[in-house]
């Protein structure tokens, strides 16, 4: 099932923003809540998440673009059976107790029992070191500046990023 990303209300009487980079290309692969695109507003810039997880079907900006609010980004082929089946279609269970049907709530843990112990703290996170790759791309800083600036040194052709 094809789900269109449509670009998000940014704010109170923001009504276009412009595309600084596409983070994604045909044939991807997102998860939920990563970034697909880059905007900028006269007040901020901002990454826009995917809604759902899946393979990227298609792209309808690049970068440089100008999208107004509600403005189709990309298209994205959702992933698994859950995201196919309707939500209404959840199959009833049924609740001896009472003789009725009742819709099982998704995703909802057991209950503990009262004589159970409690379960053990999970250990503690691990820290990794970073690996060749993601030192080699935190090397490069990102040059602080307002979007303004930033719009400014894109349309004179200056990498803000590598200006001292």
């Amino acid at each position: 099932m094809a789900t269109e990303v449509r670009l998000p209300e940014l704010g109170e009487g923001v009504e276009r923003a412009d595309v600084v980079r596409v983070l994604v290309a045909p044939g991807d692969t997102v998860a939920v809540d990563q970034p697909l695109l880059e905007i900028e507003t006269d007040k901020a810039t901002v990454e826009v998440p995917s809604p759902v997880a899946g393979t990227v079907a298609a792209v309808a900006v690049e970068a440089g673009a100008s999208l107004p609010v509600g403005g189709l980004i990309a298209s994205l082929e959702a992933d698994g059976a859950a995201m196919d089946a309707p939500a209404d279609e959840t199959p009833a269970a049924d609740d001896s107790a009472t003789g009725t049907d009742m819709a099982a709530p998704p995703n909802v843990a057991p209950a503990p029992s009262p004589t159970a112990e409690p379960a053990p703290p999970p250990p503690p996170p691990t820290v990794a070191a970073p690996s060749p790759s993601a030192t080699a791309t935190s090397s490069r800083r990102r040059a602080l500046a307002a979007p303004s600036v930033r719009k400014l040194a894109r349309e004179i052709g200056v990498d803000i990023d590598a200006v001292k």
